[in-house]
């Protein structure tokens, strides 16, 4: 049988809202070696945490909120190029 982790032992999220799968995407876009693949990468999970609270798009600003979000779940390590 496989050692089951629990979400106490894993990595804290720093903004829980957003679901460790969406943490997982941003570990993974830091990763790459690629800028330009990273910055594609970080414009896809823009654009799926966009989906993910749909009846925030009226909000102004509401892509800069992302693309902030997204920054502090990367903890400022992502180098890309923002838009």
């Amino acid at each position: 049988m496989k050692d089951m982790k629990y979400n106490t032992q894993l990595k804290r999220l720093l903004l829980p809202e957003y679901g460790r799968n969406i943490q997982n995407m941003v570990d993974h876009c830091v990763s790459l070696q690629d800028r330009e693949e990273r910055t594609h990468c970080a414009s896809s999970i823009i654009d799926i945490m966009g989906n993910m609270f749909p009846h925030l798009r009226d909000v102004s600003d509401f892509k800069h909120i992302l693309w902030d979000h997204l920054a502090v779940m990367a903890d400022f390590a992502l180098d890309i190029y923002y838009p």
